[in-house]
């Protein structure tokens, strides 16, 4: 008796639907990365560090909430919708500025431990 397998699909070419994850105050983009090899092939997953956290260079630009907001807004528009916000405690405080980025039917947020 033959086993035959059948490989796994192959990637689409615009992903289904994009997370974007982004740590809280002390964290950095290693505590999502551990996910990211258990998402499907349908998701693409983007783990950020901010400037100024972990070994990301701080940039003297960024001075408040807001100019941390439009840095992450600039991430957002990056990538193709939906998209879901995912993050610890910063991301709650950012999520105004950035909700606003684009359409409330392109984007969720979701908040981890708020």
């Amino acid at each position: 008796m033959a086993v035959t397998s059948t490989p796994p699909p192959a990637p689409p070419e615009v992903p289904e639907l994009t997370i974007i994850a982004v740590h809280g105050n002390g964290g950095s983009k290693t505590r999502f990365q551990r996910a990211q090899p258990h998402m499907p092939h349908s998701i693409r997953f983007r783990a950020v560090t901010l400037p100024g956290f972990a070994d990301m260079p701080r940039d003297p630009a960024l001075q408040s909430l807001y100019d941390y907001a439009n840095y992450l807004r600039q991430i957002i528009l990056e990538e193709t919708p939906p998209i879901v916000l995912l993050g610890h405690g910063l991301v709650r405080r950012l999520r105004w500025n950035t909700s606003s980025a684009l359409p409330a039917p392109s984007m969720a947020l979701c908040c981890i431990h708020p």
